[in-house]
C-alpha cells in the first residue's frame, strides 16, 4: 500500500483506497470449479478468459470479484465476496458442491500443489529483487507498453541474468527414513555449491520431493538453459546430499483425469 501511494497521479485521477477489510476471499480450485458455480450464477464461465477478472453473482449475491487464477496450477476461481455475504456463498458452495465431491483445502494443501506445479510464492521465492526474468515469466511482460521498471527489465534482458529459479525432483529420497527439505537447503552444481532452496513439499501427483531453489552463476557467467541442464545437482538436507533433477518450466497443466503416484 505504501509503494502505491507513492506512485499515485498527483492530478488527482486515481483514488485509492484499502478495502481489505470489506471483501472476503474464497477459492473455488478444480477442474469441475466452473461447472459448479454454472449451478450458482448466471455468468458464462465457458467464456470467462484465463487470468481476467469480471464482477459476477453467485445465488442472490452481487457485486463478487471473480478473477479466474488459483494459486495451485488447477484452474479455478478466487472470489472477492462482500464480507457480509461471504458465510451464505460459502455454504452455497458447500451444498451444491456436493455432487462433485467438493471438500475444503487449507494451506498446506495449496502449498504442496503450488511447488509441484512450480508456482512461486511471495516471502517465500520472490521479494522485490527478484525480476520476471528470474522466474521464467517473462512472457507475463508486456513490453510494448510504459511501466515502472520497464528501462531497467530491458537492460537485464539484454545483459542476461545471473540467478534463476529451478525446480528440483528429489531422485534417491526415501520419504520413510530420510529427512524431508523444507527450505535453506544448500544446492549443489557439479559438486560446487549455487545457492538455497524457497520452497519444498512432497508432490503427490509425480511421488516425489519436490524443491523450488535459485541456481546462481558467478559475475562472468550468464544463466541459460544450457547452463542449468547441463549439470548434475545435488541438495544437501540435515547433512546428506540427494541427486536432484532439474526443471526450467512449469509442468504442462494437469488434466482432471490424472492419477495420483501409489509409491
Amino acid at each position: 500500500m505504501k509503494w502505491l501511494k507513492t506512485h499515485v497521479p498527483k492530478d488527482d485521477s486515481i483514488f485509492l483506497s484499502d478495502v481489505t477489510s470489506l471483501y472476503t476471499a474464497l477459492n473455488v480450485i478444480g477442474p469441475k470449479a466452473k461447472y459448479l458455480l454454472n449451478e450458482l450464477s448466471d455468468e458464462n464461465f465457458n467464456d470467462f478468459g484465463r487470468m481476467t477478472c469480471q464482477e459476477i453473482d453467485v445465488g442472490f449475491v452481487s457485486h463478487i470479484h471473480a478473477m479466474r487464477l488459483t494459486h495451485t496450477g488447477e484452474d479455478g476461481f478466487m472470489l472477492y465476496i462482500p464480507s457480509e455475504y461471504a458465510l451464505c456463498v460459502y455454504d452455497m458452495l458447500m451444498e451444491q458442491g456436493k455432487d462433485y465431491g467438493i471438500i475444503n483445502a487449507g494451506y498446506f494443501a495449496q502449498r504442496t500443489l503450488r511447488i509441484e506445479r512450480m508456482y512461486p510464492s511471495w516471502g517465500h521465492d520472490i521479494d522485490k529483487k527478484i525480476s520476471p526474468l528470474h522466474l521464467n515469466r517473462e512472457y507475463h511482460v508486456s513490453f510494448d507498453k510504459n511501466f515502472i521498471g520497464k528501462e531497467a527489465l530491458l537492460k537485464q534482458r539484454t545483459n542476461g541474468i545471473h540467478k534463476r529459479l529451478v525446480q528440483f525432483h528429489l531422485e534417491d529420497h526415501n520419504l520413510d527414513s530420510d529427512p524431508w527439505p523444507w527450505s535453506e537447503e544448500p544446492i549443489y552444481r557439479n559438486g560446487e555449491f549455487c545457492g538455497f532452496v524457497t520452497s519444498a513439499a512432497y508432490g503427490f501427483t509425480i511421488g516425489k520431493q519436490v524443491c523450488l531453489g535459485y541456481v546462481h552463476a558467478s559475475p562472468s557467467e550468464k544463466i541459460t538453459p544450457n547452463y542449468i541442464r547441463e549439470a548434475t545437482y545435488e541438495i544437501d538436507i540435515a547433512t546428506k546430499r540427494f541427486k536432484a533433477r532439474p526443471n526450467l518450466y512449469p509442468p504442462s497443466e494437469m488434466g482432471p483425469t490424472v492419477q495420483l503416484s501409489r509409491n
